[in-house]
């Protein structure tokens, strides 16, 4: 028997609210996303672990890559507010933060980046409020959408609440629904693994079938390994293998020696981090010495003050004549250009702008004698 097809489309004079006509449905072909590729634009992401396996360093590593819009891993990202919720050592989060932004050399810089020491109980209407009231405020403060709350961790943001109860876990992913509908943000919950870790995330099943992503994080020594174990719309089964390196923040007024860790790329060894390839050396070269011949001034948003700069654009036609960027033709050229900008970006050597570049001192190498140096601004 034969299908008899009618055309029936939404209808300007009566609107059915969320109601789509199945003429009107589209394939979506590309899902927006906070992180190419891992973390879906106001999405509900799990990321789990055993305690002590470096979860929460993980997630910090992501969330500060989000505020300052540099890519991770070699994935964009789409620049946003972050509201970081630790309801676990607020104190000691400030040191992690603190020691991300020296390793980036961006301790000067004011990206749109809020945390919230303390613990909100999602079960509770009152508090969920709360949270979004901040990060809409947040958000208007600091000119800047919300793109992704973190929740460090879902224990301590479940009030009395049991996590193995249907009922309150219910209301947890009710709450999450709520808050990623209102702020249009990714809400990423920090999770604990169970007993059995082989059985993933601990509590009731409903939290598995609520999220858009899930990811698991594991160590073996010194060596760590977050794996994208799930995705609805996503791809699935992604790898990235991390380490903790220390960071020396100075001394307390008893002096005794204050560190903290941050993530770093365990394919890679800690020590050739900041190594360049010889086009990159040269990139920073020839902006190196724009900068010294004619910076702009600019205030690039998520940072506080006047910035010297330069035009990408005049770094790209500098290149372009010293033959560092090349191509059969301009469309060549500006994929050639692209790669170079952000290969150095990924490796935290430039902030682009605004249409404006800068050197992150120290990463800037002189390409002659491939020493560090710090590049006046």
């Amino acid at each position: 028997m034969s299908a008899t097809a009618i055309d029936i489309r939404s209808s300007q004079d009566r609107p059915l609210p969320g109601l789509i006509w199945l003429a009107d449905i589209d394939p979506v072909v590309d899902t927006p996303t906070v992180v190419q590729g891992l973390l879906p634009t106001g999405g509900f992401g799990v990321l789990f672990g055993e305690p002590g396996c470096g979860k929460s360093f993980f997630t910090l590593d992501l969330a500060l890559h989000v505020a300052f819009g540099m890519p991770w891993r070699g994935r964009a990202v789409d620049q946003g507010l972050v509201v970081y919720v630790a309801a676990e050592g607020g104190l000691g989060t400030q040191k992690r933060i603190a020691a991300w932004l020296r390793q980036h050399g961006l301790e000067d810089a004011a990206g749109p980046f809020g945390l919230l020491p303390r613990a909100f109980d999602l079960t509770d209407t009152e508090d969920v409020h709360d949270l979004i009231r901040i990060t809409r405020e947040a958000a208007q403060m600091a000119e800047a959408a919300p793109r992704l709350i973190v929740v460090d961790t879902l224990a301590r943001c479940l009030g009395v609440g049991d996590e193995n109860s249907g009922v309150d876990m219910g209301k947890l992913i009710a709450a999450v629904d709520q808050i990623r509908t209102e702020t249009g943000a990714h809400v990423l919950l920090v999770h604990h693994s169970g007993k059995d870790a082989t059985r993933g995330a601990r509590g009731h099943s409903s939290l598995r079938g609520a999220r858009d992503t899930l990811i698991q994080v594991e160590s073996n020594g010194t060596t760590k390994t977050a794996t994208v174990l799930e995705q609805k719309d996503l791809e699935a089964g992604q790898t990235f293998p991390f380490a903790l390196e220390v960071v020396d923040l100075g001394t307390s007024p008893n002096g005794d020696p204050v560190t903290s860790c941050v993530v770093v790329d365990a394919e890679a060894p800690a020590k050739k981090r900041g190594t360049l390839t010889t086009a990159q050396r040269q990139a920073m070269d020839a902006l190196h010495a724009l900068m010294l011949a004619s910076p702009a001034t600019i205030h690039a948003a998520g940072f506080d003050g006047p910035q010297k700069a330069v035009p990408t654009s005049e770094w790209k036609a500098e290149l372009v004549g010293r033959e560092i960027v090349t191509g059969a033709n301009d469309s060549a050229k500006r994929q050639s250009f692209k790669r170079l900008k952000d290969g150095l970006v990924h490796r935290s050597a430039v902030v682009v702008r605004d249409h404006h570049v800068w050197p992150v001192p120290p990463t800037w190498c002189d390409a002659a004698s491939g020493r560090d140096g710090v590049t006046p601004l």
